[in-house]
């Protein structure tokens, strides 16, 4: 049975502050819940309706019911377990810089963008990200459900907008935009950043200033729909990118 004490802590991790102070998130579901298990991500503590296989002898694990559940569920349905897992240690901006290509998360809004977005980073080996103050955090319960655990199968970190220019010294930025360079005909070798503008406004002036644009071509010929959905504009780009 679920104490007082453990439902008020479930659920102040709902909130990023919390999250951030204890270095701990929460995933919800069985196969989530088992991925980042079988990954080797550290727990604090699952809370199951059922007793599942893949929770057998581990320790830290409370059988609870279907009630108590919902009591400290972020989903509307929740789906029989609930775990509380802890963040991965992240990495500066010296280390993730080295790398040859790189994910600018530019105001990213919606939990589900960012979390597919994640999903398709690691597909495609974007394991380093660095994303704008402004955008949701990644550790949001909705992130963590749409990435379904790619959440740490990837590097990433917050930086503001200066910190961020400092790599058009060591990359050539790449930015979203509908009057940019054909992707289909875009090749590039050297480092390279590219950056994933905000769902209304697209790459802020700051970075497209500094940046290389490029397009998505529109196949159709009418002017609907006017733009493609971040996460899907991001996983095009990667997917071009990476060959």
């Amino acid at each position: 049975m679920l104490t007082k004490k453990e439902i008020l802590f479930v659920k102040d991790l709902h909130l990023r502050k919390i999250r951030n102070e204890h270095m701990m998130f929460i995933a919800e579901g069985p196969n989530l819940v088992n991925d980042l298990l079988r990954r080797g991500i550290k727990y604090y503590k699952i809370f199951s309706t059922k007793e599942y296989s893949f929770l057998k002898n581990l320790p830290g694990i409370e059988i609870i019911s279907e009630n108590e559940l919902a009591r400290i569920s972020a989903m509307k349905t929740p789906n029989n377990i609930l775990g509380i897992f802890f963040q991965n240690q992240p990495r500066s901006f010296e280390e993730i810089s080295k790398s040859n290509k790189l994910l600018i998360l530019n105001d990213i809004q919606d939990p589900g963008n960012m979390g597919t977005i994640l999903r398709t980073a690691e597909w495609f080996g974007f394991y380093n990200i660095i994303s704008t103050m402004n955008s949701v955090d990644i550790y949001n319960p909705k992130v963590v459900q749409s990435s379904m655990g790619s959440i740490v199968g990837v590097n990433i970190i917050y930086m503001n907008y200066e910190k961020i220019k400092d790599l058009c010294y060591t990359h050539t930025l790449l930015a979203t935009d509908t009057e940019g360079e054909d992707l289909q005909n875009f090749k590039i070798s050297n480092p390279f950043a590219l950056i994933i503008g905000n769902e209304g406004n697209g790459v802020e002036k700051e970075l497209k200033s500094i940046s290389k644009s490029i397009k998505i071509p529109r196949l159709n010929r009418t002017n609907f729909p006017e733009s493609l959905n971040a996460a899907t504009a991001a996983a095009i780009c990667m997917w071009h990118l990476s060959n």
